[in-house]
């Protein structure tokens, strides 16, 4: 017997994404300009690239996620600026 594909489960409609505001935009832009005095050489280009992915994808994600960690993670490490 062949096996057959049914297609993807049909699923609930999800309530659709929501997109980066500006203080969301301006947190990871600062992340993305930090990231590599924090991580010098390549694994600070990767997680600057990473970054940059996460900005230009444009929505916002879980503050479990990755992406959401690793801005947290750089701004916690700044500086205070008076």
């Amino acid at each position: 017997m062949i096996p057959t594909y049914a297609g993807p489960p049909s699923a609930p409609a999800a309530v659709p994404p929501a997109k980066l505001d500006h203080a969301d935009s301006a947190q990871i832009r600062t992340a993305i300009q930090y990231v590599t005095r924090l991580y010098p050489g390549a694994a600070g280009k990767i997680l600057a690239q990473f970054l940059c992915d996460y900005h230009e994808f444009g929505y916002r994600i879980a503050q479990s996620a990755l992406p959401a960690q690793l801005v947290a993670e750089v701004l916690a490490q700044l500086p205070e600026q008076r």
